[in-house]
C-alpha cells in the first residue's frame, strides 16, 4: 500500500485511485478523518508529495463526503497530479483575481431622458375659445412652462370638454409622437471583481464597502458613477474568495451614498 501525504492516526482508504492521461496522471488519497478539524489536514495547493509508484506529485484539489458508518467522521479525498502546471485549474494563489462585466438594462421614466421633449408623451390642447394654430414651441418644449393652462395645456388624456387638440391650421393635430411610451432602457453595467486570499480578514475587509460610491479598478471603458451593490465572502478550497459587484449609473445621489 502506498504511503499517503497525511501522517498521523488516520485510516487511509482506496489510496490507489488513478486517473488522468499519460501526460497528466493523477492519484487520489482517501482518508477517514474526524469531522472537527479536518481543514487543517488539507495541504497547500501545489504542495509536493513523493508517491511510492508515481514519484513526485502535486496537490491539486480536495473534496469531502460523509462517512456512512459514523456521522462524526468524513471521507477526505486529496487529489494529486504529476504535472505542476495542471494545478492552476483547481487552485488559487493569494492575490489572484478576476474581473468580469455584465451589462443589463435599467428602466427609467421617459421624462428623465436627456433629450426629452413634452410632445413625446403629451398631447397639446387648446382652449375651445381660442383659434390660434399650434405654436412653434410644440416641437421644442421640454416642460410645461409655455402652456400656462389658460390657452394651452399639455395632457396625456383629454382635460375636458372645454379643450380640443391643437392643430396647425392644415389638419395636423398636435398629438404625442411616442404614444404609449412612458419609459426607456438605459445600459447598466455591473463590474464584478473576484479575488482570493488565505487570510479571511483580508477578504472580509471588502464587506465594509457595500452601499458606498467606489469606482472599480476595471470599468471596461464606462465613465460615470459606480456603487458597490453586492459583496460576498466564501471558502474556495484552501482560500477565501471575495466577490464585489460595482453597479454603474449615470449618477448616484451623493446625499444618500457615501464616497469620494
Amino acid at each position: 500500500m502506498s504511503t499517503g501525504p497525511i501522517t498521523g492516526p488516520y485510516e487511509i482508504r482506496n489510496s490507489r485511485v488513478f486517473g488522468g492521461s499519460s501526460e497528466d496522471e493523477s492519484v487520489a488519497y482517501n482518508y477517514r478523518v474526524p469531522r472537527s478539524g479536518w481543514k487543517s489536514l488539507v495541504p497547500a495547493f501545489k504542495a509536493a508529495h513523493t508517491d511510492d509508484e508515481m514519484g513526485t506529485v502535486y496537490f491539486k484539489s480536495f473534496s469531502v463526503a460523509p462517512d456512512e458508518e459514523d456521522d462524526d467522521y468524513l471521507i477526505l479525498s486529496l487529489n494529486y497530479t504529476t504535472v505542476l502546471a495542471a494545478v492552476s485549474i483547481g487552485g488559487k494563489e493569494d492575490d489572484d483575481d478576476l474581473w468580469t462585466i455584465t451589462v443589463a438594462t435599467l428602466e427609467k421614466p421617459l421624462e428623465t431622458h436627456p433629450n426629452y421633449l413634452m410632445k413625446w408623451n403629451h398631447d397639446l390642447y387648446q382652449h375651445k375659445d381660442k383659434a390660434d394654430n399650434t405654436p412653434a414651441w410644440f416641437d421644442t418644449a421640454t416642460n410645461q412652462q409655455d402652456a400656462d393652462g389658460t390657452q394651452w395645456k399639455w395632457a396625456k388624456e383629454s382635460p375636458g370638454d372645454e379643450w380640443r387638440l391643437s392643430d396647425n391650421g392644415a389638419g395636423a393635430l398636435a398629438e404625442k409622437t411616442k404614444a404609449g411610451v412612458e419609459a426607456y432602457y438605459l445600459p447598466q453595467p455591473i463590474s464584478r471583481y473576484q479575488f482570493w486570499h488565505s487570510s479571511k480578514s483580508n477578504v472580509e475587509a471588502v464587506l465594509q464597502t457595500v452601499a458606498t460610491r467606489v469606482t472599480p479598478a476595471e470599468t471596461f471603458g464606462y465613465t460615470g458613477a459606480w456603487l458597490v451593490t453586492n459583496v460576498s465572502v466564501e471558502e474556495d478550497g484552501s482560500k477565501y474568495r471575495g466577490t464585489v459587484e460595482y453597479t454603474y449609473a449615470d449618477v448616484w445621489d451623493t446625499e444618500l451614498y457615501t464616497g469620494p
